[in-house]
């Protein structure tokens, strides 16, 4: 009688093995791919980091809205410790602005009015309007404690306003209030004629500011200063000047004609040269208190 069992022959022995090497390959060749499909994920995440800007967002019209990312596309990459550095700045604990890199400065955040009223501009804009033209210093004033035939330099960025779509041409001059007033009480009274104590300059001295609507425009992209830009003040008192406090202000004139020509005819209806209009002071002011 034929010995009956559940052995397994060579033959079914030789096929199991087979099999178990197809599939060992198979899966080799699924989890190399999938590394590979990984990297590759990987690379394109390196070239895309989340964006460290606050997100901005409000209730408009009923509904949840945010303001668009491409808006700051042109911008340095958003700091970590901006913050720090805004109010640093804001309380007057830097006072030479020239150590702080651009992108603190090219920020839009770096401007106190971006929280209480620039937000708003790009969340909510106004329905037909059209950004024509608006510019600002800030900071807008400096105080200075200085000596006959002393020489200083001070700094303050030039800016456009909140969503203007046009580039602004202007000149840059030195200017001799005859009233000028501080955030912190100062008063000045005094004659143009204080002018005779001072060698004092300001740069650059013509300037092409960038649109800040729809983007911010700053950078190598653009052939104009950018949207903001720095301003250096440069003031030497003579030997002969009394002790007391003196106001110098920085103010913004029509650009030279051959400038004037050159950047309408580039830009057509993108350009606007600055409009001159007396806001009480100037915009960018320094006192100097001569001892």
């Amino acid at each position: 009688m034929k010995k009956m069992g559940y052995g397994i022959s060579n033959d079914d022995r030789k096929k199991l093995v087979l099999i178990g090497i197809v599939f060992i390959i198979g899966l080799f060749l699924v989890l190399k791919n999938q590394s590979i499909t990984s990297q590759i994920i990987g690379i394109q995440n390196k070239n895309e980091p989340k964006s460290l800007r606050p997100e901005y967002c409000g209730n408009v019209g009923g509904k949840e809205k945010c303001i668009d990312p491409q808006t700051f596309k042109y911008l340095p990459d958003y700091p970590s410790d901006f913050v720090q550095i805004y109010e640093l700045v804001y309380y007057g604990k830097i006072n030479d602005l020239s150590k702080i890199d651009e992108k603190y400065w090219k920020q839009p955040e770096i401007i106190p009015t971006w929280g209480t009223s620039g937000i708003n501009a790009y969340l909510n804009p106004e329905k037909g309007r059209f950004g024509a033209f608006g510019l600002g210093c800030y900071p807008g004033e400096a105080v200075a404690k200085v000596t006959p035939g002393q020489a200083v330099k001070l700094m303050t960025w030039l800016h456009t306003s909140w969503a203007i779509q046009t580039l602004q041409g202007m000149s840059l001059e030195v200017v001799y209030p005859t009233h000028a007033d501080s955030t912190t009480g100062i008063a000045v009274e005094q004659d143009s004629s204080i002018s005779k104590y001072f060698d004092a300059s300001v740069g650059p001295t013509v300037v092409l500011l960038g649109p800040t609507w729809p983007y911010f425009e700053a950078g190598p992209n653009f052939d104009h200063d950018g949207w903001i830009l720095p301003l250096t003040v440069d003031i030497k008192m003579h030997y002969d000047i009394p002790k007391g406090i003196y106001a110098i202000g920085i103010m913004p004139f029509s650009p030279p004609q051959d400038k004037n020509d050159e950047w309408t005819l580039k830009y057509k209806l993108r350009y606007s040269p600055i409009q001159q209009f007396y806001l009480g002071k100037p915009y960018f002011t320094v006192f100097l208190n001569v001892e």
